[in-house]
Parts: C-alpha cells; sequence; structure tokens
C-alpha cells in the first residue's frame, strides 16, 4: 500500500480548500502513475464532522479494500522502524 502525502503542511489546513487539496494530492497520484493509468478508488472527506465516502467499487469490493487499508495502517503504526 502506498500513502500519497499531499504536502499540506505548508499552508496551515483551513487556509486551503478542500477541493485544493484533493487537486493536490490527483497531481501527486498522476506524477506517480501517469494520465493513463486505470484503478479504483475511495475517497474520503469530512467538512463540518460529517464524513462523505465516494468510490467506484461495490459494496463487498469497497468493504474489502477499506478493512485492508484499515490492517496496513494498523500494522504499519505498530512496527518500529530502525
Amino acid at each position: 500500500m502506498k500513502v500519497v502525502n499531499g504536502d499540506f503542511t505548508k499552508n496551515k489546513p483551513e487556509e486551503l480548500t478542500l477541493l485544493s487539496k484533493i487537486e493536490r494530492a490527483t497531481a501527486k497520484i498522476t506524477e506517480e502513475v501517469g494520465n493513463n493509468a486505470h484503478g479504483t478508488f475511495i475517497l474520503l472527506t469530512e467538512t463540518d464532522g460529517a464524513i462523505t465516502m465516494s468510490s467506484d467499487l461495490g459494496a463487498e469490493d469497497f468493504n474489502f479494500l477499506l478493512d485492508t487499508v484499515k490492517l496496513n495502517a494498523l500494522i504499519t503504526a505498530t512496527i518500529a522502524t530502525e
């Protein structure tokens, strides 16, 4: 699993709009895989305490991918890096 860092730390988070953050993240993905790459996506956003999830996956694949990401994040966070 690869995590795309949108490099949002240069400005305070509230100074950037949600759309500009998403555009930066998609620009990073485009740099890494190109314009013509095919794949699936899950987009999670939080605005005013409400979480919105968007995806092109069916429910079963969506849940599997989301669980895989959560498990990978938990495992990565618990393994000490040297």
